[in-house]
């Protein structure tokens, strides 16, 4: 069986929708899953994926850090805000919730207070 009737019939049964596009779509940007990981339920390459994705003119998917997302998920507006809120939670209890690691917390904390005292003194 070839990638089209399989992803037809994978959204015939969780979407109610066999158009390949929205399906793509739904995939992609919706789940932000990369091509690759699409391509994997499916027995074939990502290069497939993505070959149909550009024939079907599917839209690629902002590439927006995870710990973003997870920030604007939980209802804060940008990571800023979520970093204001939080002040004095350990790294790996933001990790946990912004479903990376503590490693990374700290990377985009560190930035953040960089640009924090950057803008204080240009004030």
């Amino acid at each position: 069986m070839k990638f089209l009737p399989r992803l037809r019939e994978w959204g015939s049964k969780k979407l109610g929708s066999d158009d390949p596009k929205a399906i793509l779509t739904h995939l992609h940007v919706k789940q932000g899953k990369a091509p690759q990981k699409i391509g994997d339920m499916f027995a074939v390459t990502g290069r497939t994926v993505r070959l149909w994705m550009g024939l079907l003119g599917v839209p690629l998917r902002s590439v927006e850090p995870q710990i973003v997302r997870s920030a604007k998920e939980l209802g804060f507006g940008d990571l800023g805000k979520y970093f204001q809120a939080r002040w004095g939670w350990s790294y790996e209890r933001m990790g946990e919730e912004l479903k990376v690691t503590p490693v990374t917390v700290s990377d985009y904390y560190e930035e953040y207070v960089k640009e924090v005292v950057s803008e204080g003194t240009r004030k």
